[in-house]
């Protein structure tokens, strides 16, 4: 199991990633005592830029570490250095959590100034400039950390929810619609959240 952003011994540290020891499939890892060389527990603080951790999701055999300023990547390599890391991006984060979805083998990003796909490597802008003007300058200042993502996977869409300013939940979406790679927006009913059934 991997924890995100941990408050420890009454100090919150936002930048730090913590991993349990190995354990079977589908059970509770007995340990997370990274100080314990007889297990794979383990720590590392992810302090090349200033921004918090928001978020992760698994991408393929790996796990993408969201920030708000950055993108990193978790993998499990074994032997003396149990996970690697790497930095995907030190110049672009998520928005807020909730706000990253797996598309296809990649990741579709409601980032802080547009919305991206990558593939743990290649980072790809799919928002035009009008677009994103459009979209984040009317994210209300106050209520941006409710946007969201989700992924409507029969149409091949990809929906990024979203608070105008004023509202307290997202009444609106900008929509991804990847086979043709062109964008719509769509009317909501302020849900503060949406999710596959």
């Amino acid at each position: 199991l991997v924890g995100l952003g941990w408050f420890n011994s009454s100090a919150w540290q936002p930048q730090t990633v913590y991993w349990s020891d190995q354990a079977d499939p589908l059970t509770v890892p007995a340990d997370w005592d990274y100080a314990d060389p007889a297990n794979d527990a383990g720590q590392v603080t992810l302090a090349s830029t200033s921004g918090y951790i928001l978020d992760g999701l698994a991408l393929r055999d790996g796990f993408v570490i969201y920030k708000e300023d950055a993108l990193h990547w978790m993998q499990h390599v074994g032997g003396k250095f149990i996970m690697d890391f790497r930095e995907i991006s030190s110049t672009t984060g998520m928005l807020a959590k909730r706000c990253a979805q797996e598309f296809y083998g990649q990741h579709f990003v409601f980032a802080g100034d547009d919305f991206l796909l990558h593939d743990g490597q290649t980072i790809k802008s799919l928002g035009s400039k009008r677009l994103r003007r459009s979209v984040f300058n009317s994210i209300d200042s106050t209520y941006y950390t409710k946007s969201y993502v989700v992924k409507n996977p029969v149409r091949h869409e990809m929906w990024a929810c979203f608070c105008e300013a004023g509202e307290s939940a997202p009444p609106r979406a900008a929509v991804w619609i990847a086979r043709d790679a062109t964008w719509c927006y769509r009317e909501l009913p302020s849900p503060y959240y949406m999710g596959l059934g």
